[in-house]
């Protein structure tokens, strides 16, 4: 094997272990893809890595709505936004399915001033049952959703 070869074979096999080596460590752990499939359904999204102050952390991006009520001054009143089911804490949503009587089908994390709470929805033959709840499970109030006369959904 001449010398020119012999450090072609190298490189090549420098590069495919690096490739190799690029390819593992963009690979999400096993716990990492589970806990991502758990909150967003199984749905295939990109989970990035990246290491800050020396921990390895993953990111899992989705679209979601925003929703952002005023007043006529032009003060923000509520701010909605759309998150999935299993992102809501364990508790909120055990006191949403017994305040439903059901699984709920809609989340959102609703924030008032410097409080949060999470809404929960579901169809119902009567229109859309909504339940607002605290992180910890309190139910704050629950009915029928107010009809929304101006909106163009």
């Amino acid at each position: 094997m001449t010398k020119t070869r012999k450090h072609a074979l190298i490189v090549v096999a420098v590069l495919t272990a690096v490739a190799c080596g690029a390819a593992a460590a963009d690979t999400a752990p096993t716990a990492v893809e589970r806990a991502v499939a758990h909150i967003f359904g199984h749905k295939k999204l990109d989970i990035e890595h990246e290491k800050k102050h020396g921990k390895d952390l993953y990111s899992a991006e989705v679209k979601t709505n925003l929703e952002v009520n005023f007043d006529g001054a032009g003060a923000v009143k509520t701010i909605e936004i759309d998150i999935p089911i299993n992102l809501a804490p364990g508790a909120a949503r055990a006191a949403a399915k017994k305040a439903l009587g059901t699984t709920p089908g809609e989340a959102a994390i609703i924030i008032r001033g410097n409080q949060a709470s999470y809404q929960f929805e579901r169809e119902t033959k009567r229109g859309d049952m909504e339940v607002f709840v605290t992180a910890g499970g309190v139910v704050q109030s629950q009915g029928l959703e107010a009809a929304d006369h101006d909106d163009a959904d």
